[in-house]
């Protein structure tokens, strides 16, 4: 316990506080911001005022989190909703399994008839589609080879005239 001298009205009284208090809290508020010196007394009012400002803070930043907490209970309700009329919609997802529902690549064609003609211009069509796609790809990766070419050549420019 440390000692220290609180100023009354025209008294001086010897106020103990806790040495493992940090000294933040004493000088950390809007006392704290008068820069208290050793010498100068501290007033218990202060001290009070202190307590008071630190105890409000504390209410108000618990307030807001159990509003949040509140907001929060709210949202997993809505969720909890959504997710009861989904499951009350959806059949069983262990009935189909992920198997049956999601066509494999390399699998046999199943009930897919491949001869009609707008099968055969579809697939056409995406084969032109992929042919396109890779040429650009090929054209925009010779663009980007060009210009990190010519932002290397932009950058030894520029370090010779500095070292010159």
């Amino acid at each position: 316990m440390t000692s220290i001298a609180m100023a009354g009205p025209g008294q001086h009284y010897p106020m103990s506080v806790p040495a493992s208090l940090p000294s933040e809290m004493i000088a950390g508020s809007q006392i704290g911001s008068q820069m208290m010196s050793p010498t100068k007394q501290v007033n218990p009012v202060s001290l009070c005022k202190m307590g008071q400002e630190s105890n409000q803070e504390l209410v108000t930043k618990l307030l807001d989190v159990f509003r949040l907490f509140k907001s929060m209970q709210m949202t997993f309700k809505k969720l909890r909703f959504i997710y009861d009329k989904t499951n009350q919609m959806v059949p069983d997802p262990d009935e189909n399994p992920e198997e049956v529902l999601v066509p494999l690549k390399g699998d046999p064609l199943v009930e897919k008839n491949t001869n009609t003609d707008a099968f055969k211009l579809a697939s056409d069509e995406h084969g032109q589609l992929i042919e396109q796609i890779q040429l650009k790809n090929h054209e925009m990766k010779e663009v980007i080879d060009k210009i990190r070419t010519i932002i290397w050549e932009i950058n030894t420019m520029i370090v010779m005239r500095k070292t010159n």
